[in-house]
């Protein structure tokens, strides 16, 4: 489990230092107070690739650029937003220190200009002024290699985005479904090993509407459909979308042992009376699984719910409360005591 997070130049956050997170850490605040960069904080120390970064481009909304020029201008549109205050002379880093001596940092940097034009009619071009300042991004991956990238725009496009091997973490946004054919594939795993019957029964138990999950493929694509007693099975998408999520979160957590599950508003499209159960089964799967989960939630119902369940596991869970203070965030932290406590007077903690 991740035991603490350094972070410096990262989004909202000029310098933020967090220790002891616990195995469901629920994170509050404000809109626009940090919870959103806190998570993407998270899932960029955790492999801090060039496409980790483009990744959560589009999870904030931003379309993929379907033509790339190499100017600066544009180049620079693809990372300036990492950087606080979009001062890219500034150094990101992010550094994630784990129980298990799993670490994890990554530095992304403007070095200097890049000197060389691309080849013309085949030939060779002599040096001339700077043409793209580059973004390098320096580190080492989930194996410990030491890895430094340096993505350039070429004619076969933006490259190299990989950066080795990433750490086990998954993120959830609040706009952004993962791709069908992920979620499916990822039950398909846990079919092969005969691990899926644990994630039916918990879904049937918890909604009876549903009879049982499977696989099915509907258009030349593999997607998870539910047996809801009729005469034909339904794309579990078209049954709930609330649902459709939930399970997209169950089957993360159970096909990430001993990772980190990031989930951004984690109360949207859940109905009021499904909370408590909602937190009980996220609890249960990641104790299961040695998983741990970050979520975000403005909804006062959807901590209340998880009150009975933090009782009964007050060591498990922990808050996190973001504020904005003269435009700049500030992060507490609360153990469980002090979580259930506050839920148990009815304070304004969110």
């Amino acid at each position: 489990m991740i035991d603490s997070l350094i972070v410096k130049n990262f989004r909202c956050f000029e310098s933020l230092e967090l220790r002891d997170f616990a195995r469901v850490n629920i994170i509050v605040g404000e809109n626009a107070s940090g919870k959103t960069a806190l998570l993407e904080s998270l899932f960029f120390g955790a492999g801090g690739s060039p496409d980790m970064a483009l990744r959560l481009r589009g999870w904030r909304g931003v379309e993929p650029l379907v033509q790339l020029a190499r100017s600066n201008d544009l180049y620079s549109t693809l990372w300036q937003e990492l950087f606080f205050n979009h001062d890219t002379r500034r150094r990101i880093s992010a550094e994630i220190r784990g129980s298990a001596g799993n670490n994890y940092k990554v530095e992304v940097f403007y070095g200097g200009p890049e000197s060389s034009r691309l080849p013309l009619n085949g030939g060779l071009v002599s040096k001339e002024p700077p043409l793209l300042r580059l973004i390098t991004f320096k580190g080492r991956d989930a194996a410990g290699k030491p890895f430094e990238v340096t993505p350039d725009i070429t004619p076969a496009g933006l490259g190299p985005l990989a950066t080795g091997e990433g750490a086990p973490v998954l993120f959830f946004s609040s706009t952004i479904r993962p791709p069908a054919t992920e979620t499916a594939q990822r039950f398909s795993n846990l079919r092969k090993e005969f691990k899926h019957q644990l994630l039916v029964d918990a879904v049937v138990n918890e909604f009876p509407i549903i009879k049982a999950l499977d696989i099915e493929i509907e258009s030349g694509t593999s997607y998870i459909f539910a047996d809801i007693g009729g005469s034909r099975k339904e794309r579990l998408g078209m049954v709930s979308g609330g649902l459709d999520k939930l399970v997209n979160i169950l089957i993360g957590i159970q096909t990430t042992p001993q990772g980190t599950i990031l989930i951004d508003e984690i109360e949207n499209g859940i109905h009021h009376t499904k909370l408590e159960g909602l937190w009980s089964l996220f609890r249960q799967f990641a104790d299961t699984n040695d998983t741990q989960i970050f979520a975000s939630t403005h909804s006062w119902e959807c901590l209340k719910a998880a009150q009975s369940v933090i009782k009964q596991h007050v060591a498990d869970f922990s808050l996190i409360r973001a504020k904005s203070e003269d435009k700049r965030p500030s992060i507490q932290q609360f153990d469980g005591k002090q979580l259930l406590g506050a839920l148990k007077q009815g304070g304004e903690i969110r």
